[in-house]
């Protein structure tokens, strides 16, 4: 392997975590809303939802901002899973052509040499029979 392993990154990671970071800001305001709303009973609104009736306003805003943190969190796990198997895509060729290389020169280095020295054994036995007349053959 050549050169040091880099771990990867992205540019959209800062502007998902700036998005996060509003995205927390809103959770910890509409929990302070709502903790005010059932403490002190101040006059809200309410939005409309089938099947549940009229909910307050700082509770849909609690809800909707935990769920607007919790897909960019989901987001950014995503896309940060995507480049991490794409990087270990990369390091796994590099590493398996490291090997292979390793493998060839090294370690079978020594077969490649006892393997040439008996292909030249067998081509000068072959030209010694064909010199002596191949008296080998048995005759029957």
């Amino acid at each position: 392997m050549t050169g040091p392993l880099e771990a990867p990154t992205s540019r959209w990671w800062s502007f998902i975590g700036f998005l996060q970071t509003l995205a927390t800001v809103a959770v910890a305001l509409s929990a302070a809303w709502v903790v005010v709303w059932i403490l002190a009973r101040p006059a809200t609104g309410s939005i409309e939802v089938p099947l549940l009736g009229p909910i307050p306003t700082p509770f849909v805003a609690l809800v909707l901002s935990m769920a607007v943190g919790y897909l960019l969190a989901r987001l950014l796990g995503a896309h940060a899973g995507w480049l991490g198997r794409r990087w270990a895509r990369g390091i796994s060729d590099q590493v398996a052509r490291s090997v292979e290389a390793a493998i060839r020169e090294d370690a079978f280095q020594p077969i490649d040499a006892v393997d040439d020295a008996r292909s030249r054994m067998w081509a000068a036995w072959s030209r010694m029979r064909a010199g002596c007349g191949d008296r080998t053959r048995r005759t029957g």
